[in-house]
């Protein structure tokens, strides 16, 4: 389970063991949120408090591993600098944090969340293809982003957080924020923090063909993907799912 990378085989994606691994972490988080439907807004908070905990203490164990194997591992491989690590972040401000902070962790928990947690879980590329399945840093990954995925959608469907013009800019300030972070440690250290250096793992082709014809391009992308992309295509999908249950 704690193994270093390299001794077992990676599982690898789009194989048996993925698709049956995603499917059923996208199963149980269904799941949790039926069971979840007269969940209170005040058990909920608590339930994110617990999350913070729980995720903070696991991710320590991440660096720690990386770090016992490789004391000189790149700055990338254990410094939470990712899109993605910024769930940690947001579950702190939104289960321990009042007024503005309270706004940031929302904001991001539904408006990166439900398409960060999905997408990861279908292509779970920084974890999947170096280390087995049956690996902590496999297990932790799909754990990671199936909490993700259901806090997301548990603010969408309970409608405790309606997305809006306002908390967009709350949003975006605080993925502005890391994502200028990322940049300054990508170029000094040579990292790829927040995939905003290359495209590496991911398999998309064009990605790849934009970052060769203009570094300045692909990383202005990808930076958009974040502060935008994701944020106003959630809201898309509340505004209409509010608006069917309203009809209903």
């Amino acid at each position: 389970m704690f193994a270093p990378s390299g001794k077992y085989n990676p599982c690898g994606i789009f194989n048996v063991t993925h698709l049956l691994a995603a499917s059923i972490c996208i199963i149980l988080v269904i799941i949790a949120v039926i069971l979840s439907k007269n969940i209170k807004r005040e058990t909920f908070t608590k339930l994110l408090k617990i999350f913070a905990v729980i995720i903070t203490i696991l991710e320590l164990i991440k660096i720690i591993y990386n770090l016992y194997y490789n004391y000189r591992a790149p700055i990338n491989d254990w410094l939470p600098l990712h899109f993605c690590s910024l769930f940690i972040y947001s579950l702190w401000f939104a289960g321990f944090g009042k007024g503005k902070l309270k706004t940031i962790g929302e904001s991001f928990l539904i408006g990166g969340g439900i398409i960060a947690g999905l997408v990861f879980l279908i292509i779970p590329s920084t974890s999947l293809t170096l280390f087995p399945i049956f690996h902590f840093q496999c297990i932790y990954s799909l754990l990671f982003h199936s909490l993700f995925l259901y806090s997301g959608l548990i603010i969408i469907i309970k409608n405790y957080f309606t997305l809006s013009v306002k908390s967009f800019i709350y949003y975006f300030i605080f993925c502005t924020i890391f994502c200028i972070i990322a940049v300054i440690l990508n170029v000094i250290t040579d990292a790829n923090f927040m995939f905003l250096d290359n495209p590496w793992g991911i398999p998309i082709p064009l990605l790849s063909k934009i970052k060769d014809f203009s570094q300045i391009l692909y990383t202005f992308i990808i930076y958009i993907a974040y502060t935008c992309g994701t944020y106003l295509t959630t809201m898309l999908i509340q505004k209409i799912y509010l608006k069917i249950v309203k009809e209903k």
